[in-house]
C-alpha cells in the first residue's frame, strides 16, 4: 500500500456577495442562502442554511433553524444543535464602507489528481450481502463490510436472506478487507472470524482508533489505517481513499478507482466529506432502507400514531438523501446496499410488522429522470464494466447458500449463558464514573417485554447511589432529575453488561422498551455509556449514533 497524495478539491459556482448593512434587520436575517446576525451596526455571524448532520436545508423558525429532512435544530443564538457537541462554522465576512462582503461557491468537486496514473482494466463487482462488495481489477480484489451469517446488534438483526457458499470463499481469498466503521453489521466480529489473521485489513484513521484496536483485539496482525482524503494506491490498477462521515460520528466512505472506474460507497455516513465528492463517476452505492434505529419504535412515551409518523419521515428523508447524492455526484450507475437486514426472531414480530423500510423498488422513479441506471443488487451474478462503462451482468455462483442455525437457536442459546443479575448490574454502574442528574432504573423482562418479577436496579447517578426495588417502587417524577425506566429482555442486558457493549446495541438491535421523564434525549447518558465505559475488547465508538438517534426525540416532524 503506498500513499499518493490528497484530492484537489475545486471549488464551483463561486461568487462574491455583497450586502448593504443597513438592508440588515436587527437580529437573524434570512438572506437566500445564508443567516445572517446583525447586532445593531455590527455583523455578529454569516452562516449557510445546510444542516451539518444530512446536508439538508436549514428553515428558520423564531431563534431556531431546523432541518426538514431530520428534525434537527440549530440554537441561532450560540450555534449548537440541540443534543449535540457540534457548532456550527462560520463563513469569513469582510465589511467596507458599510457594506458586507464574503465569499459563496454553488460546491466542490473532488478530483482524484493520480488518475490517470491507473493501469486501465475491465472491473467486477458482485453484491454479497447488506454492506458487503467485492470489486476486483486485475489480479487484486478488496472486500467491503463483510457480514456473512449470524445476528447483529444482540440478535435484533438479521440478513435479510443467506449468503451464498461460493461468494463466502471469494470473501476469504479477497486480497484485502476494508471495515468502514465499527458497528457490528460492518465489523462482524463472526463473519471475520473465518479470514486468515494476517490478511490485509485497512480502516479509517479515527480519532479514537475504534475500528483498529477492535480488529488488533481480533487478532489481526496486518490491520493498516488510512487517512482520510488521501489517496492510496493498493495494485497497479486499484487506488483508495476513506471519505469522513460529514457529521460528528466515526463513520465513513470509501472511493476506489479500479482499472479507471471511479466507484464510490457511502455505506452508512451522514453529509459523506460534506457533500464534497467526485462527479460523474461509474457507480453510487448507497444505504437506501431507513429503519435502522430503536427510535421511534421502543419509547413507549410515544403513541402508534406519532411513531408512524416518525418512521414515514425517515423514510422520506432517507429517499430525499439518495435524491441529493445522485443529483450531485450524477454517477452512470445507482446501486442500493446496506439495507439488507430484517428483524427476523419471531419474539421482535410487531418491529418486523411496524419498521416499514424503503423499497429498491421506489429509487426507479429517482434514477430515470436523471438518467441513471439502477442496479439491482443480486447474490447469484457479477457486473462487468468495460472501458466506455457500459455493464455486463453475468451469472458467476451456483446458487448454493449458507445454511445456519434459526434466530430462536440463537437466542435459546444466548438465554442458557448469560443469566440476569440485579447486583452485578448495580456493581457495573457503580464503577462506571458516569455523574449526571438522571435516574435510571433496569426493569428484568421476558420476550415480550413483560416483567419477571425479579429485582429492578435502580441508579441514582447524581449521587452514585443504586438499589434493587420492586416494580411498585418505579418513580417517574423527581424534581431536578431525569428519570429513565429501561424494560429490556433478561439475556440482552446480562450480555451487555458481561461484555461491556455499547448501550446503543440494546436500542438499534430493539432489545428494550424506554420511557423517559421528562420526554427528551438523555444525551449524556448515552454518550458515556455508548462511548466511554466500555470494555478495551470491543472498542465500539459511535457518538449518540443509531443512524440518526440524536434526532431531537421529543419532537414529532411529519
Amino acid at each position: 500500500m503506498k500513499l499518493l497524495g490528497a484530492f484537489d478539491e475545486q471549488p464551483y459556482g463561486f461568487k462574491q456577495v455583497k450586502i448593504d448593512i443597513s438592508t440588515l434587520n436587527n437580529g437573524i436575517n434570512s438572506y437566500g442562502d445564508f443567516f445572517i446576525k446583525k447586532d445593531k451596526e455590527k455583523i455578529l455571524y454569516v452562516i449557510d442554511k445546510k444542516c451539518d448532520h444530512a446536508g439538508g436545508r436549514l428553515i428558520k423558525k423564531k431563534n431556531k433553524a431546523i432541518c426538514f429532512l431530520h428534525g434537527w435544530e440549530l440554537n441561532l443564538d450560540n450555534l449548537k444543535y440541540n443534543n449535540s457537541h457540534i457548532e456550527k462554522s462560520g463563513i469569513p465576512f469582510d465589511i467596507q464602507d458599510n457594506t458586507l462582503k464574503f465569499y459563496a461557491h454553488e460546491g466542490f468537486d473532488l478530483v482524484n489528481p493520480f488518475f490517470k496514473d491507473i493501469h486501465q482494466d475491465n472491473i467486477e463487482i458482485s453484491w454479497i450481502n447488506h454492506a458487503t462488495i467485492i470489486v476486483k481489477s486485475g489480479d487484486f480484489s478488496i472486500v467491503t463490510d463483510p457480514w456473512l451469517f449470524g445476528p447483529a446488534f444482540i440478535t435484533g438483526w438479521w440478513l435479510e436472506g443467506p449468503t451464498n457458499l461460493a461468494s463466502i470463499e471469494d470473501v476469504k481469498n479477497a486480497s484485502c478487507i476494508f471495515i468502514s466503521h465499527n458497528h457490528p453489521d460492518h465489523l462482524h466480529p463472526e463473519s471475520l472470524s473465518i479470514i486468515d489473521k494476517d490478511k490485509l485489513i485497512i480502516t479509517p484513521n479515527f480519532n479514537s482508533k475504534s475500528t483498529e484496536k477492535y480488529l488488533n483485539k481480533l487478532g489481526f496482525i496486518n490491520v493498516k489505517t488510512v487517512n482520510f482524503s488521501n489517496i492510496y494506491s493498493l495494485s497497479d490498477s486499484v487506488q483508495i481513499s476513506p471519505l469522513k462521515s460529514g457529521d460528528f460520528r466515526e463513520d465513513s466512505g470509501l472511493y476506489i478507482n479500479a482499472g479507471g472506474k471511479e466507484l464510490l460507497f457511502t455505506v452508512d455516513s451522514n453529509f459523506l466529506n460534506s457533500h464534497k465528492l467526485p462527479k460523474n463517476i461509474t457507480l453510487l452505492a448507497t444505504s437506501f432502507a431507513s429503519g435502522a434505529s430503536g427510535y421511534p419504535l421502543i419509547y413507549e412515551n410515544l403513541t402508534e400514531e406519532e411513531k408512524n409518523k416518525i418512521i414515514r419521515r425517515n423514510k422520506n428523508s432517507t429517499k430525499s438523501e439518495v435524491m441529493n447524492y445522485l443529483k450531485l455526484i450524477k454517477p452512470a450507475y445507482y446501486l442500493p446496499y446496506a439495507g439488507m437486514f430484517m428483524e427476523k426472531a419471531k419474539r421482535d414480530h410487531y418491529i418486523l410488522k411496524t419498521n416499514k423500510k424503503v423499497l429498491i423498488d421506489e429509487y426507479s422513479d429517482i434514477c430515470e429522470p436523471l438518467n441513471i441506471k439502477l442496479i439491482r443488487p443480486d447474490k447469484n451474478v457479477s457486473f462487468f464494466f468495460n472501458n466506455n462503462d457500459d455493464i455486463k451482468i453475468k451469472n458467476t455462483h451456483q446458487n448454493i447458500k449458507f445454511v445456519e442455525n434459526s434466530p430462536e437457536y440463537y437466542i435459546s442459546e444466548s438465554k442458557k449463558t448469560h443469566n440476569y443479575s440485579a447486583t452485578a448490574i448495580l456493581e457495573y454502574f457503580k464503577k462506571s464514573g458516569f455523574k449526571s442528574n438522571q435516574i435510571l432504573q433496569i426493569v428484568p423482562c421476558n420476550d415480550d417485554f413483560v416483567y419477571t418479577n425479579k429485582p429492578i436496579v435502580y441508579y441514582d447517578f447524581q449521587d452514585n447511589f443504586g438499589k434493587l426495588i420492586g416494580i411498585n417502587d418505579l418513580c417517574q417524577d423527581v424534581i431536578d432529575k431525569k428519570v429513565m425506566i429501561i424494560k429490556v429482555r433478561e439475556e440482552a442486558i446480562s450480555f451487555l453488561i458481561k461484555n461491556m457493549l455499547p448501550w446503543e446495541d440494546l436500542t438499534i438491535g430493539f432489545q428494550a422498551r424506554i420511557s423517559r421523564y421528562p420526554d427528551t434525549y438523555e444525551s449524556e447518558f448515552w454518550y458515556h455509556f455508548t462511548n466511554v465505559y466500555v470494555t478495551s475488547e470491543n472498542y465500539r465508538y459511535s457518538p449518540l449514533c443509531g443512524n440518526c438517534a440524536i434526532i431531537n426525540q421529543n419532537k414529532i416532524w411529519v
